[in-house]
């Protein structure tokens, strides 16, 4: 019952990873594991999902709560301090996070099919496209947009229902480029969850459907 979702390390090479549906995240390293943060995870949110570390050592967490006080997007210091990001409360279903170079947040929002800004003037709907949204294929609701990762001027993104990685750049002004598919996926199990790349420029995602992680080369194949 403990369902890990969200995962982030540190410089030491600690694991903070979340646990969903109990509403925690818990530090793991060579001495075990500790609760590192908590939050009401409602009766029937999600909890805690995904999970960002800047340079600085703050820890951001994502959480889609139906308990008003919790749902949006916290920030946890290295002294474990907690703070709700101002504004984050907006975001219909917060799920995944990515930091940008500047440390800025970019936060998927399943539902809504979008992506989110924060920085420190505020929170604000920087993209909402049709190629992030959902099906409600899986659920009453659409799960579109899910994991994100930052490469080198760009998001990418991992749409759950549509089965497709999609890439947006960032423009010199902040704003978001065009959308564009950069992979799809065709089984009918091919459900996208998790995104990352590595410095090569190697992409891997989850598909969740099949339980499978894919690497996907920077020419495009698998």
């Amino acid at each position: 019952g403990e369902f890990p979702e969200g995962i982030a390390v540190d410089r030491d090479g600690a694991l903070y990873v979340s646990l969903a549906p109990l509403g925690e995240v818990r530090r793991f390293d060579e001495a075990g594991s500790t609760t590192y943060f908590a939050v009401d995870p409602g009766t029937t949110g999600l909890g805690i999902l995904g999970l960002a570390r800047d340079k600085k050592g703050t820890l951001y967490a994502a959480v889609p709560s139906d308990a008003p006080a919790a749902h949006g997007v916290w920030a946890i210091e290295p002294e474990r301090t907690q703070r709700r990001l101002p504004g984050s409360e907006q975001i219909v279903f917060p799920n995944g996070i990515a930091l940008g170079h500047d440390d800025t947040l970019y936060v998927t929002d399943s539902v809504l099919g979008a992506i989110w800004r924060i920085d420190a003037g505020g929170t604000e709907l920087w993209l909402q496209h049709e190629s992030l949204e959902g099906l409600a294929l899986l659920n009453p609701f659409p799960l579109g947009a899910n994991g994100i990762a930052y490469a080198h001027g760009r998001l990418l993104v991992a749409n759950t229902e549509k089965k497709q990685v999609v890439e947006v750049s960032i423009e010199h002004s902040g704003a978001a480029g065009t959308p564009r598919v950069l992979h799809a996926f065709g089984g009918t199990a091919d459900f996208l969850d998790g995104i990352a790349v590595d410095v090569a420029g190697n992409l891997y995602v989850c598909v969740a459907g099949r339980n499978d992680v894919v690497r996907i080369r920077p020419s495009g194949d698998r």
